[in-house]
């Protein structure tokens, strides 16, 4: 689904990542543990097609990233690989409901077949009873099923979630785990993205940047 061959990026003239591979298939889950937080941003950015590799070749489905038209790039942002951030800087007076709505806005789907979606992911993360809770109100499991779902609203292929428990200090890995089996049922793959290695007992694969 997604390769990575001998990537490399540079950022204001310095090697932020060197030399990096990767094949990841459909569903999997791995974790991608950098050194700072610059190395894990800088993936994303490649990941998302947002940075094109100094050197190296990133192939998402078989076709390369860097070759993608502009629409093309935005839909696979949008839709396909999701950055699924589990907190924003427009605070936390907004409902669930709307936090999961916010991609649907732009994705093209009609309102109509919004209701589907929300109670899909509703009923997936066990979330349906916090739909009209606002996100303040919600302890650290429940933000972070909230995040997720939204990450996941629009049937991606793979999210990248970045330092979660670096978010929620009162996240469990017993927690976490629970969210990772119900993406796995759905065959969505998850890239978690940290400067530790506490995710590691979840994870299919531990990959060091």
């Amino acid at each position: 689904m997604l390769k990575l061959s001998n990537v490399s990026i540079e950022l204001n003239n310095k090697s932020v990542i060197e030399k990096f591979s990767l094949e990841l298939k459909r569903g999997e889950i791995v974790l991608l543990q950098g050194k700072t937080d610059v190395e894990l941003e800088a993936f994303v950015g490649l990941l998302q097609g947002r940075l094109s590799p100094t050197e190296g070749l990133y192939e998402f489905m078989g076709e390369e990233v860097s070759r993608f038209s502009i629409t093309k790039a935005t839909s696979f942002r949008k839709s396909q690989l999701v950055y699924a951030k589990l907190r924003e800087d427009f605070g936390l007076n907004i409902t669930v409901e709307k936090l999961l709505q916010q991609p649907l806005k732009y994705s093209g789907i009609y309102p109509s077949k919004w209701k589907r979606r929300l109670e899909a992911v509703g009923q997936l993360l066990e979330i349906k009873a916090l739909m009209q809770k606002d996100i303040a109100e919600l302890n650290a499991m429940e933000a972070f099923k909230a995040y997720i779902g939204r990450g996941i609203i629009l049937e991606p292929k793979l999210i990248l979630v970045k330092n979660p428990i670096q978010l929620y200090t009162e996240l469990k890995l017993t927690n976490i785990k629970l969210v990772v089996d119900k993406l796995k049922s759905l065959e969505i793959g998850i890239c978690f993205l940290s400067t530790d290695n506490q995710l590691n007992g979840i994870v299919d694969e531990h990959y060091i940047l």
